[in-house]
């Protein structure tokens, strides 16, 4: 489903239905640029100044005393009549050989426009024709990161084929775990993209998941120096036993250097960590990092402050799921070729006790019905064939989570280490994820089951039942290949020279 159509389903702002660039060259547009002889004005000059993520200037130069009528449209939109643009177009006064400066705001990034003007002379009469200028908005390396054709940028194909996931939309096997299970927990993500910042050291603690401090001055700490890393002098990242992976981006403004778990818990000590996992480029593909179940990204496929908001367009990326890996999991081995294997690709490993010599983790409490085609790294989508529409999705939220789940999938990259699903999501210097849902919606992300007693967690849980495994996303076929379902991220623009 086009992303038009997913705003003609749920209605938002009007200018919202400007994300789909898919028929960017086809779009309805005038086939010349000419003058009706009795308009009396010419338009001399009609140029773009400048492109950003959410805003255009643009300029215009009439040779007489003239109106200047001008229009942004989305770049599938009908192409307006002369008619229309005095109707409903933006009016300015304008000199004879003047030129005006006018500027656009509150775009979307990497999205496909079209600028449209018109002139009226001093007696009204219109120009016959409308010119117009097509165009697309560029994108933030630093809140949509890395290449075009990423695994995280890359649309769900139209080839894909599915198969059974046979997830639970409340994980658990006991009744205690039915009830306290997360459909919507969340793994943070700790995102520090401040290159600038202060050098701080990170020194390994290998606490790990103990239990122990993960602090600098816990006797866990080892005193080797794992990195030096950027970052601002105050942030902290409390002590706590979840993944806690972080990532940053060091001082020549290209390399990211992924960590897990991590902790900073005082301003004036060094950072802490167990171990660091190999560096990815921001500008690259920007498939692995400190997942440690997977080795799959910490900033790939993270739900992104100012991501999923009120009259805003849904992510357009893939998103990342932890899941309870004994239960919806088969039982798998890395060398048994009668057994399905603990990892696929994108993933380059499963968890260390995947399949242990009689001490597996992977399947060790999967029911009849699991799903042979579910391993580490697989990526799951809604297919085409579900109608978002007939979901009786509750909240506006879960609507833009469904399509963008439908348009680009999500991949497992680790275990939830219990009965939940995590959802990745940004903490770091530039805010919170989680506090911005709550701000945005009136109730929290995460959320406990409880028997279905919400409209959040009910609408999660009909969303996983339906989703599927993309069976032929490999590196030669991502998403499954085929037509793209949404047009691809615009390229980012590397920096030809370093910060320092």
């Amino acid at each position: 489903m086009a992303i038009n159509k997913y705003f003609d389903h749920f209605t938002t702002t009007k200018i919202a239905k400007a994300i789909s660039f898919s028929l960017f060259l086809c779009a309805s547009l005038p086939a010349a640029t000419s003058y009706a002889a009795e308009a009396n004005v010419q338009t001399s000059s009609f140029k773009l100044n400048s492109i950003a993520t959410d805003n255009i200037s643009f300029s215009v130069t009439n040779s007489s005393n003239s109106i200047g009528y001008y229009k942004l449209l989305p770049s599938t939109s009908t192409a307006p009549s002369p008619e229309d643009m005095k109707r409903t177009g933006s009016s300015i006064l304008m000199n004879a050989n003047q030129t005006i400066t006018q500027s656009q705001t509150k775009l979307f990034p990497s999205t496909g426009y079209v600028l449209y003007f018109i002139a009226a002379d001093s007696q009204g009469n219109l120009q016959s024709n409308v010119q117009y200028i097509p165009l697309q908005t560029t994108r933030n390396e630093l809140l949509w990161p890395f290449h075009s054709n990423s695994i995280w940028n890359m649309p769900i194909g139209s080839a894909a084929q599915y198969a059974d996931a046979n997830l639970p939309g409340t994980p658990g096997l006991t009744d205690a775990e039915l009830y306290w299970s997360q459909s919507s927990g969340i793994d943070k993500e700790i995102i520090v993209l401040t290159p600038k910042e202060t050098s701080v050291q990170v020194i390994q603690n290998t606490a790990g998941w103990s239990g122990n401090s993960r602090c600098y001055n816990s006797p866990t700490t080892t005193g080797k120096l794992l990195a030096t890393v950027p970052m601002p002098a105050d942030y902290l990242i409390p002590h706590a036993n979840g993944n806690n992976g972080a990532v940053f981006l060091m001082q020549d403004s290209h390399t990211l250097l992924q960590m897990q778990p991590t902790a900073r818990c005082a301003p004036d000590e060094p950072a802490t960590a167990l171990l660091t996992f190999k560096t990815e480029d921001l500008y690259g593909t920007g498939t692995t990092g400190a997942h440690g179940g997977s080795r799959l990204s910490t900033l790939g496929g993270t739900l992104r402050v100012g991501e999923l908001r009120p009259n805003s367009p849904p992510p357009r990326h893939a998103l990342k799921l932890d899941v309870d890996t004994r239960v919806v999991f088969p039982k798998c081995s890395r060398t048994n070729k009668d057994l399905p294997a603990c990892y696929r690709w994108p993933a380059e490993a499963a968890d260390s006790g995947a399949d242990g010599n009689g001490n597996y983790s992977y399947g060790k409490l999967a029911q009849s019905n699991v799903s042979l085609a579910m391993s580490m790294g697989a990526l799951l989508a809604l297919p085409p064939s579900v109608d978002i529409g007939s979901m009786q999705l509750e909240t506006p939220a879960a609507k833009q989570l469904a399509w963008t789940l439908q348009n680009y999938g999500t991949y497992i990259v680790d275990s939830s280490g219990g009965s939940n699903y995590f959802w990745g999501v940004e903490t770091g210097p530039n805010g919170n994820f989680a506090d911005q849902f709550k701000a945005d919606w009136g109730f929290d992300f995460a959320q406990y089951n409880k028997g279905g007693s919400t409209a959040w967690v009910r609408d999660m849980q009909r969303i996983i039942v339906k989703l599927k495994v993309v069976v032929n996303n490999s590196a030669t076929s991502i998403g499954g290949g085929g037509t793209p379902l949404q047009p691809l991220a615009v390229p980012l623009q590397a920096p030809t020279t370093q910060l320092r």
